[in-house]
């Protein structure tokens, strides 16, 4: 956000035709350093079958009507979507910060830019903090909901600019509501079902995304607009959104994880990437060999 603020700043045509190459940089990197693709026939058996009966999942929306009888997950899947539909409300930034206090576009980056930066401290260290520790997942969706719903209702009431920069870690924490509904979600779905698992959630956030923004861009409208009301209201979408994130509040209360929930958390915090030692040593060890540090 940051660098398209100041390139936009110099001339849109700059930030626009910057942010072409780097599309064309990243499908040039994409065709050179190809991966390779574990070929069906190697697979055993029924790992065969496991692949090919995932590829009949092809929307979020069948993959759940196949488990419409979990109700925990289906309700989970609603509330995702609430909270991706309040999370959207981001995409009017721009106009409601120009409007509101005639930031330029350098001005609105570094905001972004640092929004960016705060949730990215709150979902890697933070929530190592919160989740397990202080609340299991299931009560880390419901208050993150509050807070990003209180956090949405001050944004959109908000006349000037510090204010923004004041809500910020109030808004940063809010973002806990996504690793968490997307761990519980992975612990009630079978494991042959975890990539269609993760797919759907990315199109639900699409759709959420494709049928929110322009919502938001109308609300903004709307708010601005004298016909609607003496008193100009550009912060309208953030209200709107507030309310999406109040309702995904009030229907996570009602969210039991069954399982080893805190078990969950913590892998879900593990990193990514393994030493290939450690790796091998685990490996040792779960087949009754001794092993040592």
């Amino acid at each position: 956000p940051l660098l398209g603020g100041f390139l936009t700043d110099i001339h849109i045509y700059v930030a626009c035709f910057t942010a072409a190459g780097i599309t064309f940089l990243a499908v040039a990197v994409a065709v050179v350093f190809k991966w390779k693709e574990t070929k069906i026939s190697a697979l055993p058996t029924e790992e065969v079958e496991e692949n090919l009966s995932t590829t009949k999942f092809r929307n979020p929306f069948e993959l759940f009507s196949k488990m419409k009888n979990n109700r925990q997950i289906i309700r989970m899947a609603v509330v995702y979507a609430l909270s991706s539909v309040s999370l959207s409300v981001f995409s009017s930034w721009y106009v409601v910060l120009d409007w509101t206090f005639k930031w330029g576009p350098l001005r609105i980056g570094e905001f972004a830019t640092c929004v960016g930066i705060a949730i990215a401290i709150v979902q890697s260290i933070v929530i190592r903090v919160l989740v397990p520790g202080l609340l299991p997942q299931s009560r880390a969706v419901v208050v993150s909901l509050g807070i990003l719903s209180t956090s949405l209702i001050l944004y959109g009431l908000a006349f000037q600019g510090w204010q923004m920069y004041a809500i910020l870690p109030l808004m940063a924490l809010g973002s806990v509501v996504e690793p968490c509904l997307q761990a519980m979600m992975a612990d009630s779905t079978p494991e042959t079902l975890q990539g269609s698992l993760q797919g759907a959630l990315y199109g639900l956030r699409i759709l959420a995304q494709g049928i929110s923004s322009p919502l938001y861009g109308l609300l903004f409208s709307l708010g601005t607009s004298h016909s609607f009301s003496k008193f100009p209201l550009p912060g309208l979408s953030f209200l709107f959104a507030s309310v999406s994130s109040f309702l995904g509040c009030v229907l996570s209360f009602k969210i039991r994880c069954k399982g080893r929930e805190k078990q969950n958390a913590e892998q879900l915090l593990e990193p990514l990437l393994m030493d290939c030692h450690d790796s091998q040593e685990n490996h040792l060890c779960s087949e009754g060999n001794a092993c040592t540090k």
